[in-house]
């Protein structure tokens, strides 16, 4: 999917990925956190733990889409992965818990594969263009490495529904 709307067809691809979203997220949101990647140890033992640990989140993104400012969009989009991250901290007993990049990728395709979001790539490439300055080239720092992340982790998502296996972004 081609993030910048602006080039040459841009907004067709982007309109396109999204009815196929739309098309494959029963599907998509079936996928379990083990068939995403995401390790066992990380996940609480408890019953419905993967579905308490994206609910919050879940509803942030959805949030998310509803905003009309790039910049609060990509905000809420944050939060929604702290929200996940606290709450695997608290699942730990409020210690620490390293959440290394590796570590990131499959929760971020549990994320977007559980987010009611109707047209992400769309709202991606919104954020991507018109917030963090106005450009994609200074998508820096933790909100544009977010931004990034869950670029790649939708990508990734699609690509395991498909039937590619799990890519990690």
């Amino acid at each position: 999917v081609q993030w910048m709307p602006a080039a040459s067809g841009g907004f067709a691809r982007i309109r396109t990925a999204d009815r196929r979203w739309r098309k494959k997220a029963p599907l998509v949101a079936r996928l379990t956190p083990q068939q995403l990647g995401v390790k066992p140890e990380i996940l609480s033992e408890a019953a419905n733990a993967d579905s308490s640990l994206f609910a919050l989140p879940r509803g942030l993104l959805a949030v998310s889409e509803t905003l009309m400012a790039p910049d609060a969009m990509l905000h809420c989009m944050c939060c929604a992965v702290d929200c996940m991250l606290l709450e695997l901290r608290l699942r730990n007993g409020g210690k620490h818990i390293a959440v290394t990049a590796d570590d990131l990728a499959p929760l971020l395709m549990c994320l977007m594969a559980r987010s009611c979001m109707s047209q992400p790539h769309a709202a991606l490439a919104f954020v991507g263009t018109y917030g963090l300055g106005g450009t994609a080239a200074q998508a820096t720092g933790e909100r544009g490495y977010m931004l990034i992340s869950l670029q790649l982790a939708l990508s990734a998502v699609l690509q395991h529904a498909d039937g590619g296996g799990v890519r990690r972004p």
